[in-house]
């Protein structure tokens, strides 16, 4: 099957996809090459140029975005109806890369619940529509073990904002009071969310209130970052098929994966309130670096997604 596609950028970041799009020639038919402004070339190695706006886009199934700062780009997209069909040039790169796997995750319409800003990083990573709640914000300790068990109680629940004090949590380095909360649940039981990347509550609010409308309770996948042995226990033990979780310890868990290069005194005093900037750096940073999981496996289900180190 031909994926017919559009290239979205002609700069640097062009000249480096095209070293590698020509593996996929028998896949990927490459309809033009598109810029924001007008190109002073009317052709790019025989591909048309194209503003955003003279794309015809019914006849497109993905937009390879081939640029360093895309967030513009991004919305732009979004706006057009083609959230789902963006795919970020850098995946290319990935070892062992596979271009129909990949396709397949695209298409597989996941949710991501995670406790930290992991999840959201990994959805514009692989260019993956946005289908869960938990993006950009985070939830400490076994409050967020307690949400994974009862995922789908709280995620039947409007969030609403937390008036009053705050009070100070182990692993969000005593700055959390300066943000806003947000409560989700009912009369039996609720949980409580760190609004960290919205100074206005009201922004996080609306965006749980949309997007827990979205989840896919047929394709769910947890994602925990880990800071107790009572943590990793109880995340090892739920009943969610797809979870992994990042420790600075290895428990022999199967579901839990220690991070080695916090294995050091020094670290492990550092580990409260850095850890978890660690794996969320470490851990999506594939364009830079390999880390450790190979995400495409993992998200796709399979068994072996930890590379040999």
């Amino acid at each position: 099957m031909d994926y017919k596609v559009y290239i979205y950028g002609a700069g640097y970041l062009y000249n480096e996809l095209m070293s590698y799009i020509h593996y996929y020639d028998d896949l990927i038919k490459v309809e033009g090459i598109l810029t924001t402004e007008k190109n002073n070339y009317s052709r790019i190695d025989g591909y048309e140029c194209l503003t955003v706006d003279e794309a015809i886009w019914e006849n497109i199934d993905y937009c390879i975005v081939a640029v360093y700062e895309w967030n513009d780009i991004r919305k732009k997209l979004c706006e057009l109806g083609m959230e789902n069909k963006i795919i970020r040039s850098h995946i290319f790169r990935i070892p062992n890369f596979d271009f129909e796997k990949y396709i397949k995750l695209k298409n597989s319409e996941m949710t991501i619940l995670c406790n930290y800003c992991l999840g959201g990083h990994l959805y514009r990573e692989f260019g993956l529509k946005e289908l869960s709640p938990t993006i950009n914000m985070f939830c400490s300790g076994m409050q967020y073990i307690d949400f994974l068990e009862n995922y789908e109680y709280y995620l039947s629940f409007d969030m609403k904002e937390k008036i009053g004090d705050i009070e100070h949590r182990d692993g969000t380095i005593g700055i959390e009071e300066f943000w806003p909360h947000g409560i989700v649940g009912g009369e039996e039981k609720t949980v409580e969310w760190v609004l960290n990347h919205d100074i206005e509550p009201g922004i996080s609010v609306r965006k749980w209130n949309s997007r827990r409308c979205r989840v896919n309770y047929d394709n769910i996948v947890a994602i925990m970052i880990i800071q107790s042995d009572q943590e990793a226990y109880a995340f090892d033990k739920l009943n969610i098929e797809r979870k992994i979780g990042f420790y600075y310890k290895n428990l022999g868990l199967e579901n839990v994966i220690c991070i080695n290069e916090w294995s050091n005194k020094k670290n492990i005093i550092e580990f409260d309130s850095m850890f978890p900037f660690f794996v969320n750096n470490y851990m999506r940073n594939f364009a830079k670096e390999v880390p450790i999981i190979d995400w495409m496996k993992f998200f796709n289900g399979e068994k072996e997604f930890v590379r040999k180190i």
